[in-house]
């Protein structure tokens, strides 16, 4: 029997034709990619499946049916046009359903979704309506991940941080003719090949699929499918809410937290779905808090990377009124280009209490916390080995909760100045 093919290439015909050669070149580098990337190596045709190359006199209906059953990832290539083309939806939804553990929160968002990456092929602003960011992506897909990984350290690899940033302003299609498309192709190779094994499925008729754009989710799930999502609360003085500015891979939590950002899953212990070294740092910290703070809860902004500094900064002020302890912890792979003077100004903000932290990762450069040396607060290089970084973050954790309990007594705001530290490989730059 043949191996099952890889991915699924889903896509809008509208785009294809509009974006002249540029989309099948997508195609077919990724394609030929991950026939070599394959183990053993297997031919591009084997390990993918495109509808327009349907072998002649075999009914396409059925052909795609099987794949969409077989495939392990689905690359689906959204834009606005994709949304609205009938069988799009019958390939996302035949797709999703896959999913073992699919399920649906209060706010009408999939959950449990596995392999699926979605591909923006526009500029960023095409996805937007006047009054909401992103208003033109159906909402119930609004939990999967959509970031291409970024590299780890922008000092060492700043052709694909670059590409990452200009792939996440412009979309894939004004990035294929660039001279650093193929490290773009190369990152969403590997993110592919590694993907966690998916179950195979039942082929379905393709008339039987699912429009997952036109579907009522909601009335799909029954009532204990569709149970609120569990509410993680925060309490003043004993919850750390760690926010994490990275372009590293992750997971989202089906949970909800009472502040408006979205909490990282635990990491697993085969580190699937997870960047080995942001899911060690995610531990770490967690192991830091655990002794004294009680609770550490990892989350994300929206956008993970922001565009803006408004967001972020209501986020972290939010979490300072609360009387919580906010840490921002800043991956120096994401200190490039326009989103450095973003995270600038979200660091020297004065609504906001608590420290910034760079962890150290490989190739991490040592001075990375020059990239935002700050009057208002201290930034802390972590060191990279872990037993240093828990003891560093547990006497920050301590110190800021000194801070916080002193300031609520006497009911003024926490001021932001810098904080006692033991001294050691983590030394703040100022």
């Amino acid at each position: 029997m043949a191996d099952p093919p890889v991915f699924f290439f889903s896509y809008s015909r509208q785009d294809y034709e509009d974006s002249g050669a540029y989309m099948r070149e997508f195609y077919d580098g990724l394609a030929r990619r991950v026939a070599r990337a394959a183990y053993p190596p297997r031919a591009p045709d084997d390990v993918s499946t495109l509808d327009i190359l349907t072998k002649f006199g075999d009914d396409w209906q059925t052909h795609l049916g099987n794949a969409l059953a077989a495939s392990n990832v689905l690359i689906a290539v959204i834009s606005p046009p994709y949304f609205s083309r009938p069988d799009c939806g019958r390939e996302f939804g035949g797709f999703i359903l896959r999913s073992p553990n699919l399920g649906i929160d209060a706010q009408g968002q999939l959950t449990g979704v596995n392999n699926v990456f979605l591909i923006r092929w526009m500029e960023s602003g095409f996805y937007n309506r006047p009054d909401q960011k992103d208003g033109r992506i159906p909402s119930f897909i609004r939990r999967i991940n959509d970031a291409l990984p970024a590299p780890a350290n922008a000092n060492a690899d700043p052709e694909l941080a670059e590409a990452v940033r200009n792939y996440r302003q412009f979309g894939m299609e004004l990035c294929v003719d660039k001279p650093y498309y193929k490290r773009l192709l190369n990152a969403l190779v590997l993110a592919i090949v590694n993907a966690t094994p998916l179950q195979p499925a039942a082929p379905q008729n393709w008339d039987d699929l699912i429009d997952a754009f036109r579907h009522d989710w909601g009335a799909h799930f029954n009532a204990a499918q569709a149970q609120p999502p569990e509410l993680v609360p925060v309490e003043p003085l004993t919850s750390a809410v760690i926010v994490y500015v990275t372009g590293r891979s992750f997971q989202i939590s089906p949970a909800s937290a009472q502040f408006a950002a979205r909490l990282i899953a635990a990491p697993v212990p085969d580190g699937t779905g997870t960047d080995p070294e942001l899911g060690s740092l995610i531990l770490d910290m967690q192991a830091a808090a655990s002794p004294e703070i009680l609770q550490a809860l990892a989350c994300v902004g929206e956008p993970v990377i922001p565009a803006v500094a408004a967001p972020m900064i209501e986020l972290l002020a939010d979490l300072s009124l609360r009387r919580v302890l906010p840490l921002l912890v800043i991956d120096a792979g994401t200190l490039i280009g326009q989103a450095l003077p973003v995270l600038r100004e979200i660091v020297d903000s004065e609504v906001w209490t608590g420290p910034v932290l760079i962890p150290t990762f490989p190739g991490t450069p040592a001075d990375a916390d020059q990239f935002l040396d700050s009057r208002q607060r201290p930034v802390y290089m972590l060191p990279g080995a872990r037993d240093a970084r828990r003891t560093i973050v547990t006497s920050i954790l301590l110190n800021l909760r000194r801070q916080v309990t002193a300031a609520a007594r006497l009911e003024q705001p926490v001021s932001g100045d810098p904080m006692p530290l033991l001294r050691g490989p983590g030394d703040s730059r100022r």
